[in-house]
């Protein structure tokens, strides 16, 4: 007599089925949460990169004495905001980025990028009432009837911080 105990070779095939399908389900979950994820980080990396812009530019038109948006119609959105000491910040729209260009007095030039993936559109404006420069990235979410999602907004008051100084100075 054999007792010898055992698995069949349909008990086998059962149990590695149902092991396959659960380590399918498993992978598909891992492979879903990575994406997630990977996209959360891009959306962050957006989303910082845009309040570092967003600081830097109300930092320098509070500085400036005057600002000037580009108007011509071929080339790429551009304002360019008037330091004291003859210095010049120019922020230019190129490809996929904005571009933070410093003129100082010294003929010396200081650049400082703003990356933004494809469907992001940034563009510049005036207020000459109170005189205000505009900041403005949005994206298009490539949605039928959805407005794009603006990232950041900003109306920095023109000269803000030479004002102050000039109370501060006359005040007894």
């Amino acid at each position: 007599m054999n007792n010898h105990r055992g698995f069949t070779l349909v008990e086998m095939i059962v149990i590695m089925s149902v092991g396959s399908s659960l380590l399918l389900l498993a992978t598909g979950v891992v492979h879903r949460t990575m994406r997630i994820e990977s996209s959360s980080r891009e959306r962050a990396d957006d989303y910082r990169t845009a309040r570092r812009l967003s600081h830097d530019f109300r930092r320098d038109a509070h500085q400036a004495e005057s600002c000037r948006v580009s108007d011509e119609a071929d080339g790429p959105p551009t304002i360019r905001l008037s330091l004291p000491d003859q210095d010049d910040v120019i922020y230019t729209v190129a490809r996929g980025m904005v571009l933070r260009e410093q003129r100082l007095a010294e003929g010396q030039v200081r650049y400082e990028p703003y990356y933004f993936p494809t469907g992001y559109r940034t563009a510049f404006a005036q207020v000459f009432r109170p005189r205000r420069a505009v900041l403005s990235v949005e994206q298009d979410l490539g949605l039928a009837g959805e407005p794009p999602r603006t990232l950041v907004h900003v109306e920095a008051e023109v000269g803000r911080l030479l004002r102050l100084a000039q109370v501060e100075e006359t005040a007894p």
